[in-house]
């Protein structure tokens, strides 16, 4: 990635997947690295957003001192009409129905919103800020903060070991 970005600390760079809430459940190792597979797209998903967090968190450590000027921000879509969750099962299909109807909102809509985000003169430039679905700004969550102290040196070994990150 760094070697897409502009040093000057004009870049700015969107993760869309999550934005330092509790995650969900514990990281799972075995998962992360193909030892135990799943086919549930919403485990799969959750773990991979877990991962995700814990990574950005990372890279606050292993960016260069120039790379560490560029703006991160991390946000969550919400919860958006799609048919992406079809098909995880029938009362899975039923629940996201039920939710999707009472607070989704379009994917168009949510590409607003984070691009706003993205645009926003109030984020922290030069680091890492998270923004919830509603655009509120927040600090990464305690449970969150604990993934990272348990599995941010394995994953990132993982990660730059299969990509050869420089």
């Amino acid at each position: 990635m760094h070697r897409f970005l502009k040093t000057d600390g004009s870049a700015r760079v969107l993760n869309v997947l999550a934005s330092g809430m509790r995650p969900p459940s514990d990281f799972d190792r075995e998962l992360a690295s193909g030892k135990r597979l799943s086919s549930g797209l919403f485990e799969n998903m959750m773990m991979f957003g877990i991962g995700n967090e814990i990574m950005q968190i990372g890279l606050e450590k292993h960016l260069s001192e120039k790379m560490k000027q560029t703006t991160r921000v991390s946000t969550h879509p919400g919860i958006l009409k799609t048919d992406l969750h079809n098909g995880q099962g029938l009362l899975f299909d039923i629940f996201e129905r039920v939710l999707t109807a009472l607070s989704g909102v379009t994917e168009e809509k949510c590409g607003m919103t984070q691009a706003s985000i993205l645009a926003s003169e109030k984020l922290h430039f030069g680091g890492l800020s998270y923004v919830d679905p509603f655009g509120n700004g927040r600090v990464a969550s305690d449970e969150l903060l604990h993934q990272v102290d348990l599995h941010l040196d394995w994953l990132w070994s993982l990660l730059t070991n299969i990509t050869e990150f420089e």
